[in-house]
């Protein structure tokens, strides 16, 4: 490689270290997603993995959310959002919104709806129903799948 072409890439990297500054959550997903979307094959080696391995905290969110209508988003990352000054008595209507610049660019609208919707659901029947009955996630290592079990 030229000395030229080696130079022109560091500075072309330094210039896009500002679009991941100040980033996190789905603003940071939709970023690497995007530029994985590249078709350069050597960008496509770098961002794939780094994209998985990104994805993994916000999988487990929904998961959780979806399943058991739990939020566990202690640095504000999650799509959805939870206030908790909110009473059961305002549970459904105000206390879970969506956040939708946290919303991946790889999930539409529609999609990020129904998680937000799903959990609302179970959530509502686990604290205003009193129904305690909590899925098991289990993951398995070989496969990074989940069994979900009653």
């Amino acid at each position: 490689m030229s000395r030229f072409k080696i130079i022109y890439t560091k500075e072309k990297k330094k210039n896009h270290l500002h679009l991941f500054l100040g980033r996190k959550g789905g603003q940071l997903l939709s970023i690497l997603y995007m530029h994985s979307q590249h078709g350069d094959p050597l960008q496509q080696s770098i961002l794939y993995p780094l994209l998985y391995n990104c994805t993994i905290p916000i999988r487990d969110m929904i998961v959780e959310w979806i399943c058991n209508g739990i939020i566990n988003d202690p640095y504000q990352e999650f799509f959805v959002s939870t206030d908790k000054m909110i009473t059961e008595e305002k549970l459904w209507y105000d206390k879970y919104t969506l956040r939708v610049p946290m919303i991946p660019s790889f999930l539409s609208m529609e999609q990020a709806k129904k998680i937000w919707i799903t959990g609302k659901s179970i959530n509502f029947l686990r604290v205003v129903c009193k129904d305690r009955t909590m899925l098991q996630i289990i993951q398995t290592p070989a496969s990074r799948k989940f069994k979900i079990i009653l």
